[in-house]
């Protein structure tokens, strides 16, 4: 089955550079392929498919719609010269707002995995920490520049390990 699942994603990872020519939604392919690694791993331990693996794999799509649409906010103006096509382009101006709803959706949804999994106050802390990263990111992008959406796509490295960290001290 982990097999099977990492053809799928290796088809998706083919697939992703051309969705950007027809859908403006490539960021959600992007997730689909990267996440898939959490399906091959659950998978891979004897689990199949438990609720939580489903609840981290919609997670982290989310996040990489945050962080992918930030980077492409970046590239936006020369994106529409060539003809391609992104969640940047498509939400326009009510970029940063949307963002900042995937934000908070990821957030509790975190909370809720969390909550699901019996995580300790030391995981909650870390999203908190996470949160505020969020708060930093929507601050830089109030600038609406290029400059601004990199810097926010560059801090996600951080919202990353901060809650890797929380999942981490937990099992201690």
């Amino acid at each position: 089955m982990s097999i099977f699942l990492s053809l799928i994603s290796l088809s998706l990872m083919i697939l992703y550079p051309y969705t950007k020519r027809i859908t403006y939604f490539p960021q959600i392919i992007l997730g689909c392929t990267f996440s898939m690694s959490i399906l091959i791993v659950y998978i891979s331990n004897n689990l199949f498919f438990p609720v939580e693996s489903w609840l981290l794999f919609i997670t982290n799509i989310i996040w990489i719609i945050i962080y992918d649409t930030q980077y492409a906010t970046t590239d936006m103006k020369y994106d529409i010269i060539i003809s391609i096509k992104s969640t940047a382009i498509l939400f326009g101006k009510k970029n940063r707002k949307i963002i900042l709803y995937f934000q908070c959706l990821m957030i509790f949804s975190l909370i809720y995995i969390g909550y699901y999994l019996k995580l300790n106050y030391i995981f909650f802390i870390h999203l908190i920490i996470a949160g505020l990263i969020f708060l930093y990111q929507q601050k830089l992008m109030k600038k609406n520049n290029q400059n601004a959406y990199l810097k926010a796509f560059k801090s996600n490295q951080y919202v990353g390990l901060i809650i890797f960290i929380g999942i981490f001290l937990n099992f201690l």
